[in-house]
């Protein structure tokens, strides 16, 4: 059965702009229809499904293209440490600890708490070993996604978070095999290289050589996240991150470098000539002490950028609602107050996503043709009884005020994943006891 949405406005990411008393209709995973409502036109459409919310808005899915769904556990377990030492003395171990269930669990409650608050579309880098576990998550979730396993060939903050460079190669290669194309192109295998410090010149080269083999396919790692790193990663390789990445031939549109805060204009001009996309996650900036990227600096440089939370240890939360307000007030500090506004990163936060991911022709806007990835929430909460009033009125709430937790309903190719509040998805009791999981993967840890 057909779907149809009236309320109180769409914000469309399209020539349209923002629609008042809208009728949405989609039907087998498609929008079929996006203008003012038309009853007559709705009546055409019969048997539909009407879903009437006039104290709601109804948005693309918010498109969060860096997430680290094993790390979902380990929220409040790595606190008070910049990177280094916050992937040395915390993640790392706790990522060598893993086994299938606490990666499956991991997984799901990642999940759960990024459709629950208007995802539709991820890219997940994973860890080295068990991300079968996290595929079959993403699987059941009905979330888009591309996503792969972290390739370490090399790791001095914590050797037992490695393997041998043939063998991550062959294991990505492997899951790439089973898992890219699955449920009609839903899920999409990535190479995902952690960065510089964990991996060889031959594992980059060669894993951005099997992503270049494989169409809809993409490359992924951090770069430039911190000072800390990027003087480490000058040592190891004699140059800066990006000129390296450069000089290896791996930066591409089919490559995206998750952070990007300390870029030089050399790295700027590099990135830009090679169409390289970048991923803006200012929460986690933050929360490690890593510092403010300046999106007018990546803007002046045409660069496709996207928004994302990171990973649960680095933020504590995956509210795309955040990263959009923190992303604006972190700018109107650096930049000046307006120079980015709440429209662009809102944008940046949906079809920028779309763009980095390449799939723009799919996702990212409320566009006819265009797969059925939405999130409807309300605007009323005990701050506000009335609708915002100008276009740019709605973008200020969806930036500046709105939250994950005024999210009603969100769709992924038109699969209702939450509706009226309620979760659809894998249970995340299924592995066993949460609380007995997270235990045990401690006590494994060492920590």
């Amino acid at each position: 059965m057909k779907t149809a949405i009236r309320c109180a406005a769409v914000v469309t990411n399209t020539p349209l702009g923002i629609i008042r008393d809208p009728l949405v209709l989609f039907g087998e995973g498609r929008i079929l229809h996006v203008g003012p409502f038309d009853a007559a036109l709705l009546a055409g459409h019969q048997p539909v499904h009407l879903i009437h919310r006039p104290g709601s808005v109804l948005i693309p899915g918010l498109i969060q293209p860096h997430i680290h769904l094993c790390q979902t556990l380990f929220r409040g377990l790595a606190e008070n440490r910049p990177l280094l030492a916050w992937l040395r003395d915390r993640i790392f171990p706790l990522e060598a600890a893993h086994d299938p269930d606490s990666m499956y669990l991991s997984a799901v409650l990642g999940l759960r708490e990024l459709i629950a608050g208007g995802t539709t579309t991820i890219m997940d880098m994973g860890s080295v070993f068990h991300y079968e576990s996290v595929l079959h998550a993403i699987l059941e979730s009905g979330i888009r996604a591309l996503a792969g396993k972290a390739l370490m060939d090399r790791n001095d903050l914590f050797p037992g978070l490695q393997e041998p460079t043939a063998k991550a190669l062959q294991s990505a290669a492997d899951q790439m095999a089973a898992w890219h194309g699955r449920d009609h192109g839903r899920i999409r295998y990535a190479m995902t290289p952690r960065y510089i410090l964990s991996c060889s010149d031959a594992l980059l080269k060669e894993s951005f050589g099997l992503c270049e083999r494989v169409p809809d396919s993409f490359w992924h790692t951090h770069a430039a996240e911190q000072q800390e790193e990027s003087a480490a990663v000058k040592s190891a390789v004699g140059e800066d991150a990006i000129p390296h990445f450069a000089k290896l031939g791996v930066l591409s549109p089919k490559s995206g470098l998750a952070h990007g805060i300390w870029l030089s204009d050399t790295d700027l001009r590099l990135l830009r000539e090679t169409g390289t996309r970048l991923i803006h996650c200012p929460s986690s900036n933050l929360k490690l002490g890593s510092g403010i990227a300046s999106l007018a600096r990546l803007k002046s440089e045409q660069l496709v950028t996207g928004l994302a939370a990171d990973g649960a240890p680095c933020n504590n939360r995956l509210d795309g609602f955040r990263e959009m307000n923190l992303a604006g007030l972190l700018q109107n500090l650096k930049e000046g107050p307006g120079v980015i506004p709440a429209r662009a990163i809102f944008e940046m936060a949906t079809l920028g996503g779309a763009k980095v991911l390449h799939l723009d022709d799919q996702t990212g806007s409320v566009e006819t043709g265009k797969a059925a990835d939405l999130a409807l929430l309300t605007f009323m909460h005990p701050g506000r009884l009335s609708a915002p009033g100008t276009d740019e009125d709605w973008y200020a709430f969806l930036v500046h005020e709105a939250s994950s937790d005024l999210v009603t309903d969100v769709w992924a190719g038109g699969r209702p994943l939450k509706t009226d509040g309620v979760l659809a998805g894998p249970d995340p009791l299924a592995a066993g006891s949460p609380d007995q999981i997270l235990t045990t993967l401690l006590s494994r840890s060492g920590l």
